[in-house]
C-alpha cells in the first residue's frame, strides 16, 4: 500500500463528518425573538404590531365631520314600548345623516347611464341577415326590447336590458337554440327619467 491509499479513506471520512456536523447545525430551529422569546410555549413567528393598530382616541378625532351631539336626560328613565329603559345618553346624528342622504340624491341625479347586459343574437356585415335575425328574435321574445344598430361596419342585433348576467341567462338559453352564435354582452343603458 502506498501513502496515498492510506490517506484517502481518512480524508473521505473527515469530509463526511464535517458535512454531517454542518447539516445538523443548519437544521436547528431558531429561537423566537421579541416578547415571545421569554414564552417557551409559543414557538412560531412573533412580531409586535401594536404600533400599527388604531387607537380609540385617534378614531374619535378622525370623525370630526360627524359633529354628533350628546344629550344627557337623567330624569327621563321611563319604560318604552320595547320594554327597555329610555333616556340616558343619546347621539343625535339626524343632521349629518340628512346631509349625506342629500348628497347621495344629488349624485344619483347626475348619473344618466347604468351598466347592464344584453343578448347579442347577430353581428355581421349583411344588413338583410340582421333584419331577419331581428324578426326571428321578435317572434321568440315578443315582450323583450330589441335593438338594431350599425357600428363600425357591423350590424348588431341585441335583445333585452338586464341589470345582471344571471337575469339574462334564462332568455339567453331560449335564444341560443335559434341563434347558436348568441352571446351575453355588457352594455350601458340610458336612464329615462
Amino acid at each position: 500500500m502506498t501513502i496515498n491509499n492510506l490517506q484517502l479513506p481518512s480524508i473521505k471520512s473527515s469530509i463526511v463528518c464535517l458535512l454531517t456536523v454542518a447539516l445538523t447545525i443548519s437544521c436547528q430551529t431558531l429561537k423566537p425573538t421579541g416578547k415571545a422569546a421569554g414564552n417557551k410555549s409559543n414557538k412560531g413567528y412573533y412580531e409586535d404590531l401594536s404600533t400599527y393598530r388604531p387607537n380609540s382616541k385617534d378614531l374619535l378625532s378622525d370623525n370630526r365631520d360627524l359633529k354628533n351631539t350628546v344629550e344627557d336626560k337623567p330624569n327621563d328613565k321611563k319604560m318604552n314600548n320595547r320594554g327597555t329603559r329610555s333616556g340616558g345618553i343619546t347621539k343625535d346624528i339626524t343632521k349629518s345623516l340628512e346631509e349625506k342622504m342629500n348628497s347621495i340624491a344629488e349624485l344619483s341625479q347626475e348619473i344618466d347611464k347604468v351598466d347592464g347586459y344584453a343578448i347579442q343574437v347577430y353581428t355581421g356585415t349583411n344588413e338583410r341577415q340582421a333584419t331577419m335575425a331581428k324578426g326571428r328574435a321578435a317572434d321568440l321574445m315578443p315582450e323583450a326590447k330589441i335593438s338594431y344598430s350599425y357600428e363600425a361596419l357591423n350590424f348588431k342585433v341585441r335583445v333585452g336590458k338586464y341589470f345582471d348576467r344571471l337575469e339574462a341567462q334564462k332568455d339567453y338559453a331560449t335564444l341560443k337554440k335559434s341563434f347558436p352564435s348568441a352571446i351575453i354582452v355588457m352594455r350601458k343603458f340610458t336612464i329615462n327619467r
